[in-house]
């Protein structure tokens, strides 16, 4: 499903993406900060031994002086592999089942000589879902 969510269809816009997949997410971080040129900033989300597979689901936004402006953003499994990528983009939503233990680690890269972005960075686990009246 993670490669779903990397090379969503081009018709497919954020909004479509939000409704389809982060239905009742509600973050456990949810972080708006400065993004200095040519550096990178790391988030970890930690699976203990033993747990069952966890549902991680979120997303970014970027901006530079009141305009978007994109990031490079990814995801790594404990090993070091990449689950999600996303290059020069100014948005981006996420959503993978963890398939180890261990760290997982949420890497937002600004590689622009000079331009300071502001990134709001959004994760939570679980699949929290509202009841709505088709449920009953």
């Amino acid at each position: 499903d993670v490669a779903a969510a990397a090379s969503p269809k081009a018709e497919s816009s954020l909004v479509e993406e939000w409704d389809k997949h982060m239905e009742g997410f509600v973050p456990e971080l949810l972080l708006t900060f400065p993004l200095a040129a040519r550096t990178d900033e790391f988030f970890y989300e930690d699976i203990a031994e033993g747990a069952p597979p966890v549902l991680i689901r979120g997303g970014f936004f970027a901006s530079a002086e009141e305009e978007t402006s994109s990031v490079e953003f990814r995801i790594q499994d404990p090993k070091g592999n990449i689950l999600f990528e996303k290059s020069d983009d100014a948005e981006g939503l996420f959503r993978f089942l963890t398939t180890m233990p261990g760290t997982y680690t949420f890497i937002v890269s600004n590689h622009k000589w000079m331009q300071e972005k502001v990134v709001t960075f959004a994760v939570g686990k679980g699949n929290e879902t509202h009841l709505q009246a088709e449920h009953l």
